[in-house]
């Protein structure tokens, strides 16, 4: 009886205790199932739709109304979502996760490529585990080390193995100079004295490939200075690393190539994406994600704006790259990188803003280009940015668009072509730039005979259409324009950048420090190395841009290029004997102090004056200060401006030369250099006509030789005294 009492007891309270177990375990089980990845996603999407909804439904509706409607909108089933791409016809449910991701491109459809053609992965999975397991390039399948598998993947279906060359982008963005940054490199290494040539024997990562005119190139990887434990002796393609001990190496590796397209950048003013992605995803001000993938972060830098590719890529996405070195970027836009000091104030304070690096940049006049609404794709082509398909030294060798392509030239208007249907490679990229039906179009060409498609001929008139906004813009040419029809000033000897640039970027003094026994990231090994860098400047300019003969035999702006002194520490901050200081021997002029020929991207349809090129010193390379003209040549004065002492070399560093035309600043273009003595001479023997003959459009220019004939003549002479003595 007991026994039964117990056991009825014992039922009593265990059915219960049973009960609540298994409700516990059906409830962990349906909050498990409840909380599963992508049910938590398409939560946040639904909740975002809804968002909208009321947002949209706001002031339109009765308020009960639009409460109802954003309800029924929460309410959406959650459900595994799955779709079978043309392409391949398998399967996948990456959207079920990514629900409200961007469709990549209009051309890459979804319904028809899918996300694993370009991704990778697994399809079918609906946990990050499964799904992400494979992923090719984790978020960017177009990074270079893995393009040969996705944007570049073999076939003839993609981006490679096509029939054209222009339509096998992989292949020419690898040998491309925003890839292999070959000519930073070589110049680096040989003001540097690192290289006995200023040709291109490295790359950012090793390449192969046909250099113009024929001929193969083999550019090798950037060399390690020491040998450093636990750091492969690989590149990112798996090529051999070499030990060269040469400090240029070492800062290239550790400052320069963090911008290229092995690189990434994960925040600030110069963040962007590796490979394809650098240049064709668009990143905003913050470096985070603007879209509606849920499963994106919102609030984390390292993201484009959102999941999509573009052709027509804005300067803002250039400037990422460009905004060092050159400064270009900065420039074309009006902006200049200062000092930290100075006006604009505002509120008691340098009213300046903040580039990558904490660098402060001020507002000037921008170029005549960029303020008539035009982007940098406007003017150069596809084989200047992408490459086209050959291994260049140097920047400038690759660039091919010149100013006369679009404007002409005295007595020549630009050079043109009517497409015709055998122009595949031309058509092709019309059709990519969504440009109309070009077939019986007559388009601008370069020299080397590259249509500019954007560049069409109407009748007389020439009209340049922009890529970006697709607005058009009439483009004035000066084939009858006398104010280009002074001998000498032509495209053949002079960039028409010369005359006008308003202004160029001049930042003199580039003091950099090694300290020995600290680390700093190696940016191809994405490691720390020992060896840590800092980069200091004497002072930055924007003064009246000097002028040189670049490698072209042309006058140009000449900038300050690397005016390196160079100082090592030891571990204990003080420096080593023999490096405090010190100015590399490079074999170009003998010092690594080094002047730059460039087009600054400047440009103002007013020109300089006459006098500002022939009678300042600055501009003709002496300096800033007083030039005082000797009887003879070799009785020249100059007293500069800028104390040369600062220079261990002697002289300031804005000088390109001295009074007498003897080279003072070296120069990483073969060909390069300031005006001779002669030139000088003959520069400078305009100057006193200028007062009474300063106009482009003065009738003495049209012959200046029988000109200087007649100046010398008595009358002539005597005009010149009544002059000078006030009257006419």
């Amino acid at each position: 009886m007991a026994g039964k009492e117990n056991r009825n007891l014992l039922g009593t309270i265990l059915f219960p205790i049973l009960g609540l177990a298994v409700a516990v375990l059906v409830y962990i089980a349906i909050a498990r199932e409840d909380r599963q990845e992508w049910k938590v996603y398409q939560r946040a999407y639904v909740e975002h739709l809804a968002d909208r909804l009321a947002l949209s439904l706001k002031d339109s509706l009765p308020e009960a109304e639009v409460r109802e409607r954003v309800e029924a909108e929460r309410r959406q089933p959650l459900r595994i979502k799955e779709i079978r791409p043309a392409l391949t016809g398998k399967i996948e449910r990456c959207l079920t996760c990514h629900e409200g991701i961007e469709e990549i491109s209009p051309s890459h459809p979804v319904d028809s490529f899918g996300c694993v053609t370009c991704h990778g992965g697994d399809g079918l999975g609906v946990t990050a585990e499964v799904a992400h397991r494979g992923l090719i390039g984790g978020r960017n399948p177009s990074d270079l080390a893995v393009v040969d598998q996705t944007c570049g993947k073999p076939g003839g279906q993609c981006h490679s193995d096509r029939k054209l060359d222009s339509q096998n982008s992989v292949d020419r963005v690898r040998k491309s100079i925003m890839a292999t940054m070959s000519g930073v490199i070589a110049s680096l290494r040989y003001s540097w004295d690192a290289q006995p040539l200023a040709d291109a024997l490295y790359a950012s990562v090793g390449v192969k490939g046909p250099i113009r005119g024929g001929g193969q190139a083999t550019l090798l990887p950037v060399p390690l200075m020491n040998l450093a434990q636990g750091v492969p002796l690989r590149d990112q393609m798996g090529q051999p690393l070499i030990i060269s001990g040469q400090q240029a190496d070492d800062h290239w590796r550790k400052f320069c190539a963090r911008c290229h397209l092995w690189s990434a950048r994960q925040d600030g003013p110069s963040a962007r994406s590796s490979g394809c992605a650098a240049c064709h995803a668009l990143y905003g001000e913050k470096a985070t994600y603007e879209g509606f993938d849920p499963t994106l972060p919102r609030n984390k830098p390292g993201y484009a704006r959102q999941h999509r590719l573009t052709t027509a890529i804005p300067v803002d996405q250039c400037l990422r790259c460009h905004n060092r070195s050159g400064r270009i970027g900065l420039s074309y836009v009006g902006l200049q990188e200062a000092d930290g000091y100075g006006t604009p104030y505002k509120a008691g304070r340098p009213y300046l803003e903040k580039l990558s690096g904490e660098r402060d940049v001020r507002h000037l006049v921008p170029d005549v280009h960029f303020e008539k609404g035009l982007a940098c794709i406007d003017c150069h082509t596809g084989n200047e940015v992408m490459g086209d398909g050959h291994i260049y030294s140097h920047m400038r060798n690759q660039v091919e668009i010149r100013c006369v392509d679009c404007h002409g030239s005295q007595g020549q208007p630009p050079r043109t072509k009517i497409l015709n249907p055998g122009d595949e490679a031309a058509l092709w990229t019309a059709k990519v730039l969504k440009m109309p039906e070009m077939i019986g179009e007559e388009v601008g060409i370069t020299e080397r005979g590259t249509p500019v498609l954007n560049l069409r001929k109407e009748g007389d008139k020439f009209i340049l259409r922009s890529k970006l906004t697709k607005a058009d813009h009439p483009c004035p040419t000066i084939e009858n324009d006398l104010n280009h029809r002074i001998p000498g000033h032509g495209p053949s000897r002079m960039e028409c950048s010369a005359c006008h640039s308003r202004w160029a970027a001049q930042c003199y003094g580039c003091h950099d420090y090694r300290r020995r026994g600290q680390t700093m990231t190696d940016s191809m090994l994405n490691k720390k190395t020992e060896g840590k860098w800092q980069e200091t400047r004497d002072y930055y300019r924007y003064e009246k841009p000097t002028l040189g003969i670049n490698s072209q035999n042309r006058v140009s702006v000449t900038v300050p290029g690397c005016q390196v002194l160079y100082t090592e520490l030891g571990s204990d901050g003080q420096p080593l004997p023999g490096f405090e200081r010190k100015v590399f021997t490079g074999p170009g002029f003998g010092h690594g102090i080094v002047s730059t020929p460039l087009a600054p991207h400047t440009t103002r349809a007013e020109a300089r004056s006459c006098e500002e090129c022939h009678a300042d010193p600055k501009v003709l390379g002496i300096g800033q200060g007083l030039f005082q003209a000797g009887k003879t040549w070799e009785e020249n004065r100059f007293t500069p401006l800028l104390k040369p002492e600062i220079n261990p070399l002697g002289f300031a560093w804005e000088s390109l030369a001295d009074a007498g035309g003897l080279p003072l600043a070296s120069t990483t273009h073969p060909g390069a250099r300031p005006f001779n003595a002669e030139e000088l001479k003959r520069i400078l023997a305009v100057a006193p006509c200028l007062p009474c003959h300063g106009r482009y459009d003065d009738p003495i220019w049209t012959n200046p030789v029988d000109a200087f004939i007649r100046a010398k003549l008595p009358e002539h002479q005597k005009k010149v005294g009544r002059f000078l003595e006030g009257g006419k």
